[in-house]
């Protein structure tokens, strides 16, 4: 009897058992279905266009997962990871994401290394944890989601106590919400600012999309902005001096215009060595920092070029063409250069003959042109004499001696109009193609600038670590940069291609991708860019920078009257004593 009463207890402890279990199946089933019909809802009333839906799950047996056709309409190909399972086999645009993970802690690794991020995608954060949670978990989903730079998202959630849906948001900025939104807390948060959580009642009849994602970057109040520096005149000098840091230059100017448009606060954060690379961890250089999110934005400008997907890059607002320095070859002066073209030892030879002919005629055939000793340089000029030799022996010398020297001068003259009228003889760059015919040594910075020259044809390359000046070339040495900072180096023995050697680049700032303040930003210096503001500020701050005075010879002379100044007065200097000698001679003779 007693053993048919303890199992009879055991069957009806079981069947009991399988009772709960059953009803527990069911309220399990019924609430997870309830996130699938809320999310469907609200993909249908806010977003019935939208097809590209990318989901993020750590859970396969997630109702959300299982039911992901009736969320989208749409047959997705899905692919196991290692934690999580994601439809990352899609090629369209990705413009909303459903995440749903059963720990916020979890959402930092779900979002690791994540390219297909975009700014205009907005998010959707159910909990997939327990079923009870409700709407518990909603600050710590999207405290996280903010930490991981996601400003457009939503948590939905069923208040069990108040048995309706709702939707919580944040501004991670101030504490602005359109009306719909109520206001349920304000937190600390990242580097202390103070972060708000709204929440609003989710009516699944009546749509209210339009506040659904609002602005929040208009007002940044005064969210610290993290800043990355090195020392890079004219773009930023940085200065300390007996523990007072001064900072200025040309993205100073700039930074501190978006600072207050955006009414952020200006934190300097790092101040790097060296630029370094986005994908270099042992340099951890600024880009690297950047790279990494320990930096904001970098206050340098950098060329545009250097893409990455590792960061964002802003709005192009000045050009960047690379510009050559080197030592500037002095062109001979004017007066040196009218007789450049005649050799020493030749204007001795002619000079000895002129002195022959003159004491050979003279004092040997007694027959001379002129007794003035004067008269050699007239000869040597080829101009014209007092008299010519009466008898035959003295006119055939002189008068060889004067077709020699005329044919000679009409040489000569030949000769100086072509020197000075071709391609000085010592040339500066001018170009990209006069680095390798003139076999210059190119002096430049790794990166960008040596990638840029080598995409060029430029073979004879060598790096240095930073800039320097003309003082430091050698003859055949040239350095190229950025014309801005280049400005800077200059001294009175340099020579500045008039020219860039490669235009087209331009200069940009970098943010950390994914940076969520990055499109405002980016709005505010297109709007400086177009009220011509920068270009203002540049030669504010160029005006600063000593740029040298010397006025550069042009590579191509044709010969004019001032390049003849010296030599006419000289021609007629020696014409007007020639007349002199002559009315002399002839005086002398009529007495």
């Amino acid at each position: 009897m007693l053993l048919k009463i303890l199992i009879s207890s055991i069957f009806s402890l079981l069947f009991f058992l399988h009772f709960l279990h059953g009803f527990n199946i069911k309220v399990s089933s019924k609430e997870e279905n309830l996130q699938v019909d809320l999310t469907t809802n609200l993909m249908k009333q806010c977003y019935p266009t939208v097809k590209s839906i990318y989901l993020i799950t750590d859970s396969q047996e997630n109702s959300l997962y299982l039911n992901f056709y009736t969320v989208i309409g749409t047959i997705t190909l899905f692919e196991q990871s290692k934690n999580f399972t994601s439809n990352l086999k899609k090629k369209s645009p990705i413009s909303s994401v459903i995440i749903s993970l059963r720990s916020s802690s979890k959402l930092e690794e779900a979002l690791v290394d994540a390219k297909w991020r975009a700014f205009n995608q907005f998010f959707i954060i159910l909990d997939g944890g327990g079923t009870n949670n409700g709407c518990y978990n909603a600050q710590y989903f999207l405290m996280e989601a903010w930490r991981n730079d996601i400003l457009k998202a939503v948590f939905l959630c069923w208040n069990y106590q108040k048995q309706i849906p709702q939707l919580y948001s944040f501004n991670p900025f101030n504490s602005y919400a359109p009306m719909s939104w109520e206001k349920v807390a304000v937190v600390s948060a990242i580097n202390g600012h103070p972060w708000t959580l709204f929440v609003q009642n989710y009516d699944t009849g009546i749509a209210t999309c339009e506040s659904l994602f609002f602005g929040r970057t208009s007002d940044l109040g005064r969210y610290i902005i993290k800043f990355g520096l090195f020392n890079l005149p004219p773009f930023l000098s940085y200065k300390n001096i007996s523990g007072v840091a001064t900072i200025n230059g040309y993205d100073y100017e700039i930074i501190k215009l978006l600072v207050k448009e955006l009414n952020a606060t200006l934190v300097i954060d790092q101040i790097a060595a060296f630029l370094g690379r986005f994908d270099n961890a042992t340099s951890r250089g600024l880009l690297w920092r950047v790279a990494k999110g320990q930096v904001d934005l970098t206050m340098n400008s950098l060329i545009l070029r250097a893409i990455s997907k590792s960061a964002e890059i802003t709005y192009p607002f000045h050009g960047a063409e690379l510009f050559a320095i080197s030592q500037h070859r002095l062109s001979p002066g004017h007066d040196s250069q009218l007789f450049s073209f005649l050799p020493p030892s030749i204007f001795a030879l002619l000079f000895i003959t002129c002195i022959l002919v003159f004491f050979l005629l003279l004092y040997l055939f007694k027959d001379p042109y002129s007794r003035n000793i004067v008269a050699i340089v007239l000869l040597l000029l080829n101009l014209p004499t007092p008299s010519t030799p009466i008898t035959t022996n003295g006119r055939i010398i002189f008068g060889a001696t004067l077709l020699g020297f005329t044919i000679t001068n009409v040489i000569i003259q030949a000769k100086m109009n072509t020197v000075m009228s071709i391609l000085n003889t010592e040339q500066n760059i001018e170009n990209i193609e006069d680095i390798n015919n003139l076999n210059y040594t190119v002096l430049t910075r790794r990166g960008i600038l040596s990638q840029t020259l080598e995409a060029n044809g430029v073979t004879n390359i060598k790096l240095v670590p930073h800039y320097i000046s003309c003082s430091q070339l050698e003859r055949h040495e040239a350095f190229v940069g950025v014309e801005y900072i280049l400005r800077t180096h200059l001294t009175d023995t340099c020579h500045l291609s008039k020219h860039p050697i490669v235009p087209g680049l331009f200069v940009s700032y970098y943010t950390r991708s994914n940076w969520p303040i990055y499109p405002k930003m980016n709005k505010k210096l297109l709007m400086l860019f177009e009220g011509d503001l920068t270009r203002y500020i540049s030669e504010k701050v160029l005006r600063e920078y000593c740029v040298p005075n010397f006025q550069e010879v042009e590579r191509y002379q044709v010969i004019t009257l001032q390049h003849m100044e010296y030599a006419f007065y000289f021609f007629v200097g020696s014409s007007l004593m020639s007349l002199i000698v002559f009315f002399v001679e002839l005086v002398i003779d009529i007495d």
